[in-house]
């Protein structure tokens, strides 16, 4: 066997490692070229992504604060039942829904009707306005409410405070009216247990009738 017998295989393995060495620089060289050019590319897109985000936000921020259009409704009924499991009604004339917050809700000719389990009939409660709080279910009347119940109170007041789940009816602005013991005038007022037990307070006036 000759040198160059042993040398030929030795060669050809040396080059077939360059080779191989050169697939992988060109490989690595490639990724590199690739990455070098895409990342670019990518910071780029990044960039116009927060940068769209930012004006969708503002947008959006923009669009809150002006607030949607008000909803007009006609004869509007909002039913429920107090803790003690018994109907009310809210009922108006008409109704404008709030278009920034649309849980509250302005009454034109409101009445209120709840459940009192009195011979004589639901309390009821009417006025010129109200609000409506749907969330929290508080009604507020004003303008002028007139109010009587099952056991034979009418009683006026400039403004009303109802909390239809509690059977509550409260009022500081003063309230007049009669009732089964006769005419009766105080500065505030407040309406327990839906009806069954009313409060008179402050500069408390009244005449007591006989009963025939």
């Amino acid at each position: 066997m000759t040198h160059s017998d042993v040398a030929a295989p030795e060669a050809a393995q040396l080059a077939e490692r360059r080779a191989e060495q050169m697939a992988r620089w060109q490989t690595r060289s490639r990724r590199v070229q690739f990455f070098r050019k895409a990342l670019p590319i990518l910071i780029g897109v990044v960039v116009l992504g927060l940068a769209g985000w930012i004006l969708v936000r503002a947008l959006l921020g923009a669009i809150g604060d002006k607030g949607g259009e008000a909803i007009h409704m006609l004869n509007p009924r909002y039913y429920g039942r107090d803790e003690s499991g018994r109907a009310f009604v809210v009922a108006a004339k008409e109704a404008v829904r709030d278009g920034k917050d649309i849980k509250q809700v302005s009454l034109i000719a409101p009445g209120f009707a709840m459940q009192t389990g009195e011979p004589g009939g639901p309390m009821q409660l009417q006025a010129a306005n109200g609000v409506y709080r749907e969330q929290e279910q508080i009604l507020t009347l004003g303008g002028g409410v007139k109010m009587k119940d099952g056991r034979g109170y009418n009683l006026d007041t400039p403004d009303a405070r109802i909390d239809p789940r509690a059977g509550t009816v409260t009022g500081d602005s003063g309230v007049a009216g009669h009732g089964p013991l006769g005419r009766i005038a105080a500065s505030s007022y407040a309406v327990y247990d839906r009806g069954a037990r009313v409060v008179f307070k402050g500069k408390v006036q009244a005449h007591i009738e006989p009963r025939r």
